[in-house]
């Protein structure tokens, strides 16, 4: 290839074209200086040849942009009557596609020939691209120097290579100290090896890590940083690491930290949480990658801050966290987000199976002791489980979903429960928030109504107690209670919805009594929920009963298994408080729980309910009906009432009272009745009673 080949090609290949301007008296022309393009100068416009008249130099002055035309005139002037040895402007032309290019041209006179030039001839070179990277590295240069956090490059000996203005200031070290330190000296110092090791191991496998580091600067004043450590690679491994910082103390963000964590922090705040979740998110986009976020409830969490304060819980719930964000390789972030919430991201984790071995794994690891202060404590959660991109593409509905699945799971039953979020729960979610709004409404409107269900002895039929039941409606709709009352148990409205049935209940029977419709060993029992049973309930109790001049005998609380298993020293000091003021106990839903036979000799309580699951399966279940039998002996042998619940047809009762059982409830004597239709039937028994002169008396005692 010739020289002038070679230089052709450079010229096309750096996107640039020549010119030349020419004296008329060379040309035989009238015009002073006439305009030659070759074709490359035309290209970089996208013109054709007889778009840009041969000779004609007003046809290229007309192609510039008028605001840049002036200046190109007088600089060319001022080389061409020999004012000036050197052409070098840069300005801008119209390409036929309507975009102004920014071109630079460029000449030289030649030694000697100032004032005697025939000719001029040189290079111009389109830069615009140039222009258009350098501004935007200046803008990135200037975002990266002023972001609000502080940005870090580290190579890969994780040394310090880049540093914005930010990093300066939040470490108290200059640029020139930064670019001396690893990231491990900078930002690791007071983490453990452990601890290192598993945030490069995220960095290397997910290509993010996400976390919290604690620690002093250089004047030794504290820091708490939330640190995102990012892979910026090359072919063969990352090349480089992209790390955002952010002051914690600054930002004012309310999070628990995972390296040196100091004690009592508060929860998450919820926005910081969501942005951890979408950062997770597109990491996991990134990687083409699944992952699941698992919202995590404390099981008993009134209970763990009775029995050990908030202070001791806080500690215990910080242990945990610490716990499940080593739960495996793939944990991504493990946080607080509520006082009984955890909220942990996995990545790799879609499958079903996979999901539930992983919450397999969670129980093993806060079922282990955890020391408090000399104390040994095991949580117990529920879950529910979301997944991405199943079930959504952002923090919001993949937080939202694993709620929902929550909810169902706590629903199903309380400890070791796990749920992962189909569609369909999404009305759940729905139907939960609606109804805890009314349900806020129903109390501060007293929208509710307590109804009675009558305790009867099975031979005769008669009625010697009641249950009270709250029974809510909205419009013509009867809500049932098992859709309210677990949402009014998780909100803590139970605990207003509790006292308001124990007012209603005993104002009521307190004015039966006084108009003798029932007679002075007539009780009523009140359920009560674990919320409920705290020291606050003895003085609720007493201010009920004084208020409404109820005898303290007339009244039963029930409990349930579960309750009792929650907080045992706490609900055996409330029933001995409660009992030596009079007031009666029952264990409702018994054989269905953990009760053991040493707990239920040291509770004090008067009356054992048999769960309806046993009484339904009668005559026919051989297991039910001894499991039957043996809960009767075992009343009767500590001398306490048997009342066997949910009894619907005479063949159930039949074989209730051949197994010895006397006292019972259910639909076959009556359904729980509104105050006006249980005082009618009331007045319909004391006027049989009258009749009867040797009928058995209405409202004696039970046995």
């Amino acid at each position: 290839m010739d020289r002038n080949a070679v230089t052709l090609e450079a010229v096309r290949g750096a996107r640039a074209g020549a010119w030349e301007y020419v004296r008329a008296d060379e040309l035989g022309v009238r015009h002073r200086w006439r305009f030659r393009a070759s074709p490359e100068l035309r290209a970089l416009l996208g013109l054709a040849e007889h778009e840009l008249a041969h000779d004609d130099a007003d046809s290229w002055l007309k192609l510039i942009e008028p605001s840049d035309a002036a200046a190109f005139s007088e600089a060319l002037e001022q080389c061409l009557h020999g004012f000036s040895r050197v052409f070098d402007v840069i300005f801008r032309a119209r390409h036929r596609d309507g975009s102004v290019r920014t071109l630079h041209a460029r000449a030289s006179v030649p030694a000697g020939k100032a004032g005697s030039l025939k000719r001029l001839a040189g290079l111009t070179t389109d830069i615009t691209d140039f222009l258009a990277g350098r501004q935007r590295a200046e803008l990135i240069a200037s975002v990266f120097d002023s972001a609000v956090g502080g940005l870090l490059i580290c190579d890969e000996a994780h040394r310090v290579v880049e540093a914005n203005r930010t990093v300066t200031q939040m470490s108290g070290r200059s640029a020139v100290e930064l670019s001396r330190l690893t990231l491990e000296q900078l930002l690791f110092a007071n983490a453990s090896a452990e601890e290192i090791d598993d945030a490069w191991t995220s960095v290397a496998r997910r290509g993010v890590w996400i976390g919290r580091v604690a620690g002093r600067r250089r004047d030794e004043t504290p820091y708490r940083f939330e640190v995102r450590m990012a892979a910026a690679g090359g072919e063969g491994g990352p090349r480089h690491y992209a790390v955002l910082i952010f002051d914690l103390d600054t930002l004012d963000a309310q999070v628990p930290i995972t390296s040196a964590a100091p004690e009592n922090v508060p929860p998450e705040d919820g926005n910081e949480l969501r942005g951890l979740i979408d950062m997770a998110i597109k990491s996991a986009v990134n990687l083409r990658r699944g992952l699941t976020v698992l919202v995590l409830a404390i099981d008993r969490f009134d209970a763990l801050i009775e029995a050990f304060g908030r202070r001791r819980t806080a500690k215990v719930l910080e242990a945990c966290v610490r716990r499940l964000a080593r739960l495996n390789d793939a944990t991504l972030l493990c946080r607080q987000s509520q006082s009984d919430r955890l909220v942990l991201v996995v990545a790799d984790l879609i499958e079903q199976r996979d999901i539930e071995q992983a919450f397999g794994r969670i129980l093993e690891i806060v079922g282990r002791d955890i020391a408090v202060d000399g104390h040994a404590v095991r949580l117990l959660v529920s879950a529910g489980a979301s997944v991405f991109p199943l079930d959504g593409v952002n923090a919001d509905l993949l937080l939202q979903h694993a709620e929902s699945a929550l909810g169902v799971a706590r629903r199903q039953g309380r400890g070791a429960c796990l749920r992962i979020y189909e569609p369909e729960l999404g009305d759940y979610a729905s139907d939960r928030i609606h109804i805890e709004e009314n349900l806020r409404k129903a109390l501060k409107l007293g929208a509710f109504e307590c109804h009675l269900q009558p305790k009867v002895r099975l031979e005769n039929r008669r009625w010697f107690g009641a249950e009270a039941l709250v029974r809510w409606r909205i419009g013509d709709t009867w809500i049932a209670p098992s859709r309210f009352i677990p949402i009014a148990e998780d909100s803590g409205l139970i605990k207003d919805l509790g006292r308001w049935v124990l007012w209603e209940a005993a104002s009521r029977i307190a004015i039966w009594r006084r108009e003798g419709l029932i007679g002075k060993d007539f009780r009523v029992a009140v359920n009560l929920a674990g919320a409920q049973i705290e020291s606050e309930l003895s003085r609720t109790v007493r201010a009920v009963l004084g208020y409404t001049q109820l005898p303290s005998r007339a009244l039963m609380l029930e409990i349930t298994e579960t309750v009792i298993m929650q907080n045992p020293q706490e609900t055996r000091k409330v029933i001995d408080e409660l009992r030596g003021f009079g007031v009666g106990f029952a264990l409702d839903d018994f054989g269905t729980g953990y009760t053991s036979m040493s707990q239920l000799q040291s509770l004090a309580i008067d009356e054992i309910k048999i769960d309806q699951s046993f009484v339904r399966a009668l005559p026919d279940d051989p297991n039910s009906e001894a499991i039957v039998r043996s809960l009767i002996t075992l009343g009767n042998g500590l001398k306490l009432d048997v009342i066997a619940e949910g009894i619907e047809t005479e063949v159930q009762c039949a074989a209730l009272m051949k197994l010895g059982c006397r006292l019972g409830q259910g639909f076959l004597f009556s359904k729980a009745l509104p105050f006006d239709s249980f005082e009618r039937a009331l007045a319909e028994q004391r006027e049989a009673d009258a009749a009867h002169e040797n009928g058995a008396r209405f409202g004696g005692r039970a046995d």
